[in-house]
């Protein structure tokens, strides 16, 4: 039991030296999944406009939208699961990759 929880603290250490890649990597793949929808949804909001109107608000909103979440989400996520101890960090985001896995393999 010792070298399992052992093992659970190493991992988890290692996680934390690397924690800005991961939670970077974890909304990169967030964004993979929910952006067509978010993009959908943006595409029937201004569907009836003129066609150069559309393609400048697409990019103006994507770049804003998908540059704020780029920017600040992976920093409160970090913020979030620097609260977590060295036992439950690393099975936390083993969890969070299992349960991305599973969303993604429904879509």
């Amino acid at each position: 039991m010792d070298t399992l929880l052992d093992f659970i603290a190493t991992l988890s250490r290692w996680c934390d030296k690397h924690l800005n890649q991961i939670t970077l990597a974890l909304v990169a793949v967030l964004l993979v999944l929910f952006g067509l929808t978010l993009g959908k949804y943006i595409q029937r909001v201004i569907g009836h406009m003129n066609i150069v109107l559309r393609v400048i608000i697409l990019a103006i909103v994507y770049m804003i939208v998908f540059g704020l979440i780029i920017n600040f989400v992976p920093d409160f996520i970090k913020q979030l699961l620097r609260y977590l101890n060295y036992y439950s960090l690393a099975p936390i985001l083993l969890l969070i990759i299992v349960f991305i896995g599973m969303i993604a393999d429904k879509r």
